[in-house]
């Protein structure tokens, strides 16, 4: 299967996972929801989505109040939940709390992930890219995009797909032997 297909796969159950679920329609009573990251640019290539929530009023008490609910609808194998406001980890990581969730979905070996951020309003931790790919990706973009990713995950490489993004929308990388060089 190619690339593109298999990026296709990957929305349309992330699509299906949103549905059967009601996350979005959850989310949406306590906050801005914004997905991000490949999901939102139709990048696909594991079973990730992730979603920022965005609200004036982004306290410990309302993420745990989520977190229940989310429990309560039985859908999710695994609910955690991550306190980066009193306890900050890395400075890569947003000032919030992050639910993560993760689902087993038929037809995939690995379990789904939705990571869940809860931000304040304004917090622009996630718009660089947001407004990079807000401006539209090309054809050739998004075809060595996928190739990077895929390299990736075939090599099992641990770094965040923003690297890939930069290289290619930012930097101007149109192979993989490019990429390589820089990542070297």
């Amino acid at each position: 299967m190619g690339l593109i297909k298999e990026s296709k796969r990957y929305h349309d159950t992330a699509d299906k996972i949103l549905k059967s679920t009601g996350l979005l329609d959850l989310l949406s009573r306590y906050g801005e929801v914004k997905p991000i990251g490949a999901y939102s640019y139709d990048l696909m290539l594991s079973g990730d989505i992730d979603i920022h929530v965005y609200s004036d009023n982004h306290c410990k008490q309302k993420a745990v109040e989520i977190l229940n609910q989310l429990i309560s609808i039985g859908k999710f194998q695994k609910v955690e939940i991550d306190d980066l406001v009193s306890f900050p980890k890395f400075k890569d990581l947003p000032n919030g709390y992050y639910i993560g969730l993760r689902i087993p979905v038929d037809g995939f070996v690995e379990r789904w992930r939705v990571d869940i951020w809860f931000l304040a309003s304004g917090d622009l931790s996630s718009m660089k890219h947001y407004e990079i790919f807000k401006q539209g990706i090309k054809p050739d973009q998004k075809k060595i995009i996928l190739e990077l990713k895929q390299y990736k995950k075939d090599n099992n490489l641990k770094f965040p797909s923003t690297v890939i993004y930069d290289a290619v929308m930012e930097e101007g990388i149109k192979s993989l032997e490019e990429f390589k060089k820089k990542i070297v």
